[in-house]
């Protein structure tokens, strides 16, 4: 059943999130011209107002599903924050052996923090989420722990993880609440909201004898609904995910789980928010 929530204060989750500013901006409170309601294929939907800190629409918000490749916004903000964006990593085999979408990275290549997360955000490369964990951490399981440790720190209750870029498992599940936590997160970072903008680039090796095409996975960057970000994420148990950001007079963030149309879902709830919602 859809859950409609207006005017609901989430200084909760904002207060949860360390080094994140909790004072609401001096902005005007959205308030309903209308009750009809979006229609999504979602299993669970969240819409929330930047300006306002408001969640001006939910659907199963707090429902465990499986969320692909939006993992690795837990991946990249662990390894924004313990290293160098010109330190050097030297691609592991085992990265390589990774299926899905990848950067086609190859064994022993030498290639930078800041290209391996270009690769992970915009290409939402397997590979580059296996090399980035094990540089981390030794090994893919310990980093799933750290991984662990940091939504713990977030305060995502209702999360867990089982590897570093999304693949399906019965242990790696969020909610659209708990990934509204990680994205407020992420949109603290300049460096990972600049990643999440850009639609295609190519990025090399340290010796340059290697590149590697990059094309955003987020279909509607920049359109008519001024979408800048986020994150895709897709799997066969997941279905369509999507998180949106929008650099629009009243930036929005939107969450989309287990959709069978991620895309226009998203235009769907932030055209709704524009017709029904006044400032």
């Amino acid at each position: 059943m859809l859950e409609l929530i207006l005017s609901v204060c989430i200084s909760f989750i904002l207060s949860s999130i360390p080094g994140l500013e909790n004072d609401t901006p001096n902005t005007q409170i959205p308030t309903f011209i209308s009750s009809a309601q979006p229609y999504l294929t979602s299993k669970s939907s969240l819409l929330f107002d930047i300006n306002s800190q408001q969640i001006l629409y939910s659907q199963n918000p707090q429902e465990k599903l499986p969320i692909a490749s939006l993992t690795k916004l837990i991946t990249a903000n662990i390894i924004i924050e313990e290293h160098q964006l010109d330190e050097v990593v030297t691609i592991p085999i085992e990265a390589t052996q990774i299926g899905g979408s990848t950067m086609y990275l190859r064994a022993g290549e030498r290639i930078t923090i800041e290209n391996l997360l270009k690769g992970l955000i915009i290409n939402s490369a397997n590979d580059a989420a296996i090399a980035l964990s094990i540089h981390n951490a030794e090994t893919t399981d310990q980093f799933v722990e750290k991984m662990n440790q940091y939504a713990n720190q977030l305060q995502m209750k209702n999360s867990h993880f089982a590897n570093p870029m999304g693949y399906d498992s019965p242990e790696n599940y969020s909610t659209a609440e708990d990934l509204l936590k990680i994205t407020l997160k992420t949109i603290q970072n300049p460096t990972l909201t600049n990643f999440a903008s850009i639609q295609t680039t190519t990025v090399q090796s340290i010796d340059q004898t290697i590149t590697h095409n990059l094309k955003n996975t987020n279909l509607e960057l920049a359109n008519f609904q001024q979408i800048n970000g986020l994150k895709t994420g897709t799997t066969n148990t997941a279905g369509q995910c999507l998180i949106t950001t929008t650099n629009s007079e009243q930036p929005q963030i939107s969450i989309i789980i287990g959709s069978s149309n991620r895309f226009q879902d998203t235009k769907t709830m932030l055209d709704w928010a524009k017709n029904n919602i006044k400032y």
